[in-house]
């Protein structure tokens, strides 16, 4: 392809956050290039994030060499098979261009571009040093603290890409019939205003707020908000935590089970607010364009960098040091009061 209209791999195999995250940067490059080719690797896992991205020429699915039942076909030889058509596939791109799509700098993710042709653009580590063929390493990413977002972006400058180009919002969307199955199964009950959705689970320790808490936040709502409705969810594997909730509160709920990504995406829809710890689901929340109460540990890292992009938010973050856990109830409860309150106000 031509200089103005390259064909580009964007390389993300992160967690759920960090591809929902790296929307902006896609559709960066795509208006950028409008004429050129845009593709994503991506992990199983994380393609609904992206399923209905219009910015997107094809994604891939990356192959899992050892955690075999994480592919699309986890069979030992299925996976062989499926790993040497994707490098076929990626090598007949003839890519110009492959981003390394990572604040930091990812070894597994530089080793898979090396052989598909094109520069490759990744950042490094903190002391400057990285592994393998990097036509452009980017370093100084991980100093000062900025939002991942702004940090990946940083990596589109040998494109010619500028910070003024940064969309200030995600690009996310649910599929259409998910949704409608969503509404059919929890309407919006009369005389509720709002819904609050409050998603209990968490990956890690140091992420998980207290279900005693979640009942005081929910049971203090429904006394000064009675005109809001709970909907509430929770992990797979959470059935027993939900059961301690339910026990502890006074007032109905809705209880959301899990399901697939496309069944979270579609259910968090449904809320014009949504409570949750630091993680995966508060940046999809945020790239569906739902308001977010956000909860996170005492660590500047995570305030700074992973706090919701393009909604209206509040963060709260315990002591310096100190689990998500340590917040107070009452801190939760007065900030998500607030945001009820301006949720209400015409703009």
């Amino acid at each position: 392809m031509t200089q103005s209209s390259p064909n580009i791999l964007v390389i993300r195999l992160g967690l759920l956050g960090d591809m929902v995250c790296t929307t902006p940067m896609l559709e960066a490059i795509k208006k950028h290039f409008p004429t050129g080719r845009l593709c994503l690797l991506s992990n199983e896992y994380n393609r609904p994030v992206v399923a209905r991205n219009p910015f997107i020429d094809k994604i891939y699915t990356y192959i899992h060499t050892k955690d075999r039942q994480r592919n699309p076909r986890p069979g030992f030889f299925a996976s062989l098979v499926d790993a040497w058509r994707l490098k076929r596939d990626l090598q007949r791109e003839r890519f110009d261009w492959i981003v390394v799509c990572n604040g930091g700098f990812n070894k597994p993710s530089v080793r898979i571009a090396q052989g598909l042709g094109g520069k490759i653009i990744s950042a490094t580590r903190e002391d400057g040093s990285y592994e393998y063929r990097v036509d452009f390493p980017i370093s100084g990413l991980l100093e000062p603290v900025e939002h991942e977002i702004v940090r990946t972006f940083r990596l589109l400058t040998p494109l010619g890409i500028s910070l003024d180009e940064l969309p200030q919002h995600l690009t996310l969307s649910a599929a259409p019939d998910r949704i409608a199955a969503m509404q059919t199964a929890f309407p919006r009950a009369p005389g509720k205003r709002l819904r609050l959705g409050v998603h209990i689970s968490a990956s890690e320790p140091l992420r998980q707020w207290p279900i005693s808490a979640f009942a005081q936040l929910i049971n203090a709502i429904a006394v000064e908000h009675p005109d809001v409705a709970f909907l509430v969810f929770y992990g797979h594997g959470q059935t027993a935590s939900r059961q301690r909730l339910a026990d502890a509160l006074q007032t109905p709920v809705t209880f959301v089970p899990p399901g697939d990504i496309d069944d979270l995406m579609a259910s968090l829809t449904l809320c014009d607010l949504l409570v949750c710890n630091d993680g995966g689901v508060l940046h999809l929340a945020a790239g569906l364009g739902v308001p977010i109460v956000g909860l996170f540990e005492g660590n500047p890292m995570k305030t700074g960098c992973w706090y919701p992009w393009g909604v209206a938010y509040t963060s709260l973050s315990a002591p310096y040091g100190c689990p998500v856990a340590t917040i107070e109830p009452a801190a939760v409860c007065d900030a998500t009061s607030r945001m009820i309150y301006s949720l209400r106000t015409p703009l």
